[in-house]
């Protein structure tokens, strides 16, 4: 719950959770999921989708096993995605829980910050330096390059905002 403490320090609350599973077919097509460079390439989208339905004014976090050939802990279905729009390739934050606990359990709960960050507006403070996907930077003033113990350094493990990246995510 530490992330939800990290989200309060932004004047966002966390609401209650409730949980779906994804059973049948979709259930063992998406137990690993194929990216291809964006959500709309490969199984990303597709699982994204799967959302329609859900309820109102929430935010759809999925769990898998892992991302193809990716080595991803994560991924945002937009920066914005979009808000309370549930059923389309864009519609979800996706987690992957093999290779978040990899790193200890408790990561799995900074994974999922990192990419609602994301999704409700927040681009990485940091790029990864050895390539990988990039997403336009952080525009944000009082951010800077380096930061690793910002939430939103391209890799897990920040566990801190600015103050302008709350006044986002309050937007």
């Amino acid at each position: 719950r530490e992330w939800e403490d990290l989200y309060a320090s932004a004047g966002i609350t966390v609401g209650d959770y409730t949980y779906t599973d994804i059973t049948g077919t979709p259930a063992s097509t998406y137990s690993v999921v194929t990216y291809a460079d964006d959500v709309d390439n490969g199984e990303v989208g597709p699982l994204m989708a799967l959302t329609a339905g859900r309820i109102e004014q929430a935010l759809n976090v999925i769990f898998v096993h892992d991302f193809s050939g990716y080595g991803l802990l994560g991924i945002a279905g937009g920066i914005p995605g979009p808000p309370w729009v549930h059923g389309t390739t864009h519609s979800a934050v996706i987690v992957n829980l093999d290779g978040a606990w990899d790193y200890g359990g408790d990561l799995i709960g900074q994974v999922i910050a990192h990419e609602v960050g994301h999704y409700i507006g927040l681009f990485h403070a940091t790029e990864n330096p050895d390539g990988g996907p990039t997403y336009g930077g952080d525009p944000i003033a009082d951010t800077w390059e380096g930061d690793s113990g910002n939430l939103m350094y391209w890799s897990a493990g920040g566990r801190s905002l600015s103050a302008g990246q709350q006044w986002v995510m309050r937007r």
